[in-house]
């Protein structure tokens, strides 16, 4: 085999490893992330719930005011009721007492509603924080495992990151122009095997001349189809 063609489809396989280092960075991130977005979405229910509860703090705020308004218009009511001698008067200050009366009913009703309800936040609220701090040590274990992961990935990495420069730096400076060029827009399928008669780049059939070229192995050929470098496996010859 030619040795310059030797040489390109060595870096090829070599840039081949590097490449194949991002997805399994990225497998690694994304279950980590995966697990970031859970505990966002925990916290993200923590803050619902505490404006759900800030929300009913209010109200039964108000209703409580509410409540404290009517009866201090009851001691007044009382008051009055001492000195109306018309019956009008005393028939029209009843009707509007009785109408307190509803109303501080209602308020007290609501006001216990609205305390179940604040018990139920609370309850929830608590789970909810539970939950947090279960994901949050999950979270700290994953981020160990990640670190330990990346590091082991970028320690792989750097050894063939080494093992490519040497090879770059030990090959023919237009050899390497014209491999880099073709991996510019072709990526890990720059260099490719012949099979069966084709380049399995394009997997479309050679014909008689270039793939008797490929057989001698004594050029660098290019498929005339897609451009790519080809060449023919061990096996194949």
């Amino acid at each position: 085999m030619n040795p310059y063609l030797n040489d390109i489809i060595e870096i090829s396989q070599i840039d081949n490893e590097i490449a194949e280092f991002e997805p399994k960075v990225e497998r690694i991130k994304y279950s980590y992330n995966s697990i970031q977005r859970q505990r966002d979405e925990i916290l993200q229910e923590i803050e619902k719930v505490v404006d759900d509860i800030r929300d009913v703090d209010n109200k039964i705020g108000v209703l409580e005011k509410d409540i404290e308004r009517i009866g201090q218009e009851q001691k007044e009511y009382e008051k009055k009721l001492n000195t109306i001698t018309k019956t009008k008067e005393l028939n029209a200050l009843t009707m509007e007492n009785n109408l307190r009366k509803e109303q501080i009913q209602y308020d007290n009703s609501e006001v216990d509603r609205y305390g179940k309800i604040r018990d139920n936040l609370d309850q929830k609220l608590k789970d909810k924080k539970n939950e947090y701090e279960e994901f949050k040590e999950k979270l700290s274990s994953e981020e160990e495992r990640v670190k330990k992961s990346l590091d082991s990935i970028s320690e792989a990495k750097n050894v063939v990151l080494k093992d490519r420069d040497k090879k770059r730096d030990s090959m023919n400076p237009k050899i390497y122009s014209f491999y880099s060029k073709i991996r510019k827009w072709a990526g890990e399928n720059a260099v490719v095997p012949v099979r069966d008669g084709a380049c399995y780049g394009c997997f479309i059939k050679l014909n008689d001349q270039t793939f008797l070229e490929v057989i001698k192995g004594e050029e660098i050929i290019t498929c005339p189809n897609c451009g790519r470098v080809i060449y023919l496996e061990r096996d194949e010859e």
